[in-house]
Formats: C-alpha cells, structure tokens, sequence
C-alpha cells in the first residue's frame, strides 16, 4: 500500500491537527447577525429549512455548536468551488457507518464521480437518532447544504453539495430496508468489532442480498471469517469485498480533511467474483490522473487480508502493558476507580515510574515491548510463509509508509517516526470498550488459531493472549467483548487445504473444524488466578523472560 506523495500519512487514529488547517486567524466574526459564545463557538439556531432527516435527529442536530472559524471557512470554499453530483443513472451505493471512514467514502466518491463526469447514486445509513458525534458531524452539512472535502496533501478544497436523501435513518425500518433493496453494492465502514460486525451482518442480512455486493473496508482479521461463516450458513448469492484498509486516511469534523492512499489490498468471497468487485470499486472511485487510477485496487486472498492485519502487534502489546495501564489509570481519578489495582505499587515506586500521559507509538513503545512485537511479528510472519501468503514486517511497513530507512530493531523504526505519531490512548476507563481491545484482542485469537492450522508455534502470540486477556480484565472490559469471533474461529477447517477452500468458497463448504479451550478467554481468566511469569508484567505483574521464546525463532 503506498502513498500518492512522499508526505507524512499519519496511521489510524492519529491526531491530524484539523484545525489548523481550516481555521481562519481571529477571534471575532464579521457577520453581525452570528453570535459569538466562549470562544468563537456560535449556536445552531434558525429552523432547518430544506435539511430535514428526521424530527428528532433534526433537533439533535441544531443543539450542536458550530465553530464561527468553521463557517467563515466553509463559506469562502462554496463561494470559490460548489459541486453537485449526479446521481441519474449510476450505481446505487450504501454506506453502513457515520464514521470519519463513512464520510471519507461517501464524499470522495462523490467529488471523484464529478470530476470523472459519471454518475453515483451514493447515500450514508445513519445507525442511532441520539448519537452524538453524528449530530455534530452533520450540523455544518445541515447549515450550508453541504461540506467541504479537503486533500491535505495538496490543500484543494471542494464543496459537495448534499440533500437529505442523502442520508437514510436506520431507525425507521422501511426505509432502512427499502434502502437495501435497491442499492446494488452495500459498503461497510465500521471497524472490525466483533459485535458490531456481527449486529451489521444480521441487520442487512435480514434483506434478500441475492446477486448483490458488500464491501468491509478494513476487512479485518476476524471480519475475513465472520463473512466466510456468515456466507456458509446461509443461501444468498451474495459477494463479500475485503478491503485490507481504509483508501485514505481522513477525519471528519464538520469537513472532511482526507489523504488519499494509491494503492490498496482487496480480497473477494467467492474468488470467482473477483472481477465484479474490482469493477464496481473502479465506479465508486473513477478518478485517473495521467491515465492512471489514483486509488489502485490490488487483487490478493483473504488470507493476505488476515495476515497482512498487524493492528494487534501495534495496538495490544502496547496498550495492555502494566506501566502504560498505569499511566491510562492516572489520567483518572486512579484511588477510586482502580483501587486494587494501584495499591500494589507503592506512591513513590509509581510516581517514579509513571509520569503522564503518553505518545501511544513512541513514548508507548519501549525497547522492551518492541522486543515483545518482534516476537508476534515473526510468529505472525511464519504463519504468512505456512500458509503461502505474502507479508512484510512491521519495520518494512513502516519504511514503506514513510521512507524512514531500514532498521533491525523495531524500537529504532519506530523512534524514526517522531515526525508521524502523535495519537494518545484513552483513559484506562475509556480503554476498556476501546477498538484497540474490543475489536484487536479478537485478532489475537484468529492469528493463534490459524498458526495450530498451519502447524507454526506460536508460544509467543499465545502467553501475551494470556496476559492480554488479564490486563483487559483488570481494567472491568466486559467479558462479552473478550469473546471476539469464537463462532467463526470454531467454523475453520483443520488443514490447511481445507481453510484456503473454505474462505474461497464458503456457500461450497460443508466441513467444520475443532478448537481447543486455549481461545476461551473466560477459560484464561478462571485458570490464570496466580502470577506465572509470562509476558510484559501484568497488573498483577506477570514478566516475560527470553526463556518463554521472544528471542527463539518460530518453528
């Protein structure tokens, strides 16, 4: 996957400054009729005039507050560059998430398709009429009919005209499914958690999907699975488009600020339909530039997409580690929330260990636990080379990414990347429901199982599960998100022929696989009730050693 341009592409969840880049310097407005709150703040106010979605979700809408800076910004770009998409003709797409992603595809579809002069009947599905963060993102799009779409690599800005049927509330059923009906590709942008993959699954499984395409963007690890047992278990003629990752990284806020990626995996559930995928992605992203696509779709199998997913090394061995916990519980009120927790580690011994909050990627990552993710990395990495698949390491990425060079150690790559990272983690509380191990901790579980299928061991991937699982435990995560993609984990076939026949063609596979109680994670946690020197101190501290594999080469 690389970039259109050698810039700086932030990862998933990094802090991409928005503001700076649409602000407009001054504290004070022009307009005298917008009325200035605390600082350059202004409330919705007026009736929704041609903008309305739902009664309740309007009103929801207008208690949000626009930045006066926002507006200002907003309107100098509809003066300059107001474009309308055709929707006459094209192909009928639904967006299933309201999510940075969601906005990012439906708005780059749509400035593509005018640019390229072809037609897209694209719209967005709302999923609750009291979410927040919706409301917010749409209020500039209720005031101006519209938003900008932003490339921040080359600072071109568009206004994309948008109209209430532009959006469909999932809440009123009828229109929900008769959105269903006639859309011809469904687009999922939520991320691969469990529950919520599952909850989308059912919600438009619930509709004849017969002849028609949905789309994961990212597939995910366990999302791969979840679709192949979902396809087998059921009788529609259905096809299942697994995007390895977003197309661009973007964050939307009232505008969409974007970075467009040139190229990207994809793998298809059937193989055969492969061709079809790859034409209807080629209409919702038609854009060339010198003849050539500026986002390029790279046909691969489901296990590259399972196999090329590194968020589990990136997110859980860093997050889930004891002194990084320690200081996600400090940013709270840490006597009582954590009270156990704490009083383990004496005041002095934890104010000289732990200071604030931290730089997930490179304060986060220490020499010792980048010792760790060279340990799940080549574990990862010869499950890759069993199975016949591709995969490059986490340092080779990152030097792919951002042309920060070659480094052996994967502590030095990361410490190339000051210049990239600047996300933070969440509080310990917010942690606990958060994707990292919501929606990671679950992939932890697919990579083990596919290793017993290739016959690779993993004893590195398996003990930092066991200490995964009990940190996540410490910090109240609900033990129904520690179950991931057990379902689909136990559909797997035993051999490896087997599994690559499955995900080709699951409709066409009968046969099912076995799986022993080391994926249970309430299983870990009943038998785990004592310290046994494993892997990156747990909160009741649990310490790896070279003993327990890290420096061993897999099998």
């Amino acid at each position: 996957m690389n970039l259109t341009s050698p810039q700086i592409f932030p990862q998933r969840g990094g802090n991409f400054n928005i503001a700076k880049n649409f602000f407009c310097n001054g504290n004070k407005s022009d307009n005298p009729k917008i009325k200035v709150l605390k600082q350059d703040v202004i409330s919705f106010n007026g009736k929704v005039k041609t903008f309305s979605i739902d009664p309740d979700f309007d009103d929801l809408v207008k208690q949000r507050n626009i930045d006066t800076n926002m507006i200002q910004y907003i309107e100098r770009v509809k003066a300059k560059s107001s474009l309308k998409n055709n929707k006459t003709g094209g192909k009928k797409v639904l967006i299933m998430g309201s999510d940075h992603l969601g906005f990012g595809v439906m708005l780059d579809s749509m400035l593509q398709n005018i640019k390229s002069n072809k037609p897209i009947d694209i719209k967005m599905a709302l999923p609750r009429k009291d979410s927040e963060n919706t409301a917010s993102r749409l209020a500039p799009i209720y005031k101006f009919n519209g938003t900008v779409i932003k490339n921040t690599l080359t600072n071109k800005e568009n206004f994309i005209e948008l109209s209430a049927d532009d959006f469909v509330p999932q809440w009123n059923e009828k229109k929900f499914n008769d959105s269903i009906k006639k859309s011809n590709t469904i687009i999922v942008t939520l991320p691969d958690e469990p529950s919520a993959r599952k909850e989308i699954f059912d919600r438009i499984g619930s509709n004849k999907l017969d002849n028609k395409t949905v789309i994961l963007m990212p597939g995910g690890e366990g999302g791969v699975i979840e679709a192949a047992r979902k396809i087998s278990e059921s009788n529609s003629n259905v096809t299942v488009g697994l995007v390895e990752t977003a197309p661009y990284g973007c964050r939307m806020n009232g505008i969409l600020d974007a970075k467009r990626k040139s190229l990207v995996d994809v793998a298809v559930i059937p193989k055969s339909k492969i061709d079809n995928v790859l034409q209807t992605l080629d209409k919702v992203f038609p854009l060339k530039k010198n003849n050539e696509k500026v986002i390029k779709f790279n046909p691969v199998s489901p296990l590259d997409i399972i196999l090329g997913g590194e968020n589990y090394i990136y997110h859980c061995a860093v997050v889930l580690n004891s002194d990084n916990l320690l200081k996600s519980m400090k940013k709270v009120d840490r006597k009582a929330e954590y009270p156990k927790q704490l009083e383990r580690e004496s005041n002095e011994a934890f104010e000289k260990r732990i200071n604030s909050s931290y730089n997930h990627y490179i304060e986060g990552i220490t020499p010792e636990i980048a010792n760790l993710m060279e340990g799940l990395d080549r574990e990862r990495m010869a499950i890759a080379k069993a199975l016949d698949c591709k995969a490059e390491s986490i340092s080779e990425a990152l030097n792919r990414h951002y042309g920060i060079g070659k480094y052996e150690k994967y502590y030095d790559a990361f410490q190339a990347c000051k210049n990239v990272y600047s996300s933070r983690p969440p509080t310990a509380d917010k942690l606990a429901s958060h994707r990292y191990i919501t929606e990671d901790l679950a992939s932890t579980k697919v990579i083990m199982r596919l290793g017993q299928i290739a016959g690779v061991d993993t004893p590195v991937t398996n003990k930092a599960f066991e200490v995964f699982c009990w940190n996540a435990n410490e910090i109240k995560t609900p033990k129904d998100k520690l179950v991931g993609y057990e379902d689909a984990i136990k559909k797997l076939p035993d051999s490896k022929e087997g599994l690559i026949r499955y995900l080709e063609n699951p409709a066409a596979f009968k046969n099912t696989g076995s799986i022993n109680s080391l994926f249970n994670a309430g299983d870990i946690l009943k038998r785990a009730t004592k310290p046994v020197g494993v892997l990156l101190k747990m909160v009741p501290y649990r310490k790896f050693t070279p003993n327990d594999g890290l420096n061993k080469n897999p099998a």
